[in-house]
């Protein structure tokens, strides 16, 4: 199975909205909306994404997976689930932390080990800064991290993540997955 294909069809008919009028978590206001828990909640998107991230993992011999908690939770729920299916030692925790001036430090929760190479990853990207505090909380925390990775960056053109330090990688953009879902029959079948 081509995980990154499957990925991009199941995101783009179940987790794309286009003319629905949202706000986004930065403040700003889109008539695209991307709910990637839609998808990577699916058994079917567990065991895809889960495997995509056992891919880059040992890409990066990284042993520890973690990220912002509303968008990483799932992500390395499924990539725990591979890695144990795969008899490959990996620590999941994720990153709890709010946006803007709030009195809760960030904290990492779940099974995090300090030394290891460490994937950061995240849903959807939208202005990254959960993604920076993630990082940083990391690293204060002792993870040599190699990569983050996301499933959809919202940009139109140039990634709104920016990082001089580590390999950002983006598995998809919003367009990416317009296109996708303009492709798709999704018309309703006549019996």
């Amino acid at each position: 199975m081509d995980f990154s294909n499957e990925l991009r069809t199941m995101l783009a008919k179940y987790s794309y909205r286009d003319n629905q009028e949202s706000e986004l978590s930065v403040g700003e206001r889109s008539n695209v909306y991307i709910n990637c828990k839609r998808t990577v909640f699916s058994p079917k998107g567990q065991f895809v994404v889960g495997n995509l991230m056992l891919d880059y993992l040992r890409k990066y011999d990284a042993h520890v997976i973690s990220g912002p908690a509303a968008g990483a939770i799932p992500i390395v729920n499924a990539a725990g689930y591979s890695a144990y299916m795969d008899r490959y030692q990996l620590f999941c925790s994720f990153v709890r932390a709010t946006k803007g001036n709030s009195d809760r430090k960030p904290d990492i929760q779940g099974v995090f080990k300090p030394n290891l190479n460490t994937i950061v990853v995240e849903d959807v990207v939208t202005d990254g800064e959960l993604m920076h505090i993630a990082i940083d909380t990391l690293e204060a925390a002792g993870a040599n991290i190699k990569a983050v990775i996301t499933l959809v960056d919202r940009s139109v053109g140039k990634p709104r993540f920016k990082s001089t330090r580590y390999e950002y990688i983006y598995l998809f953009t919003v367009e990416d997955l317009r296109k996708t879902r303009a492709s798709l029959d999704l018309k309703p079948k006549m019996k």
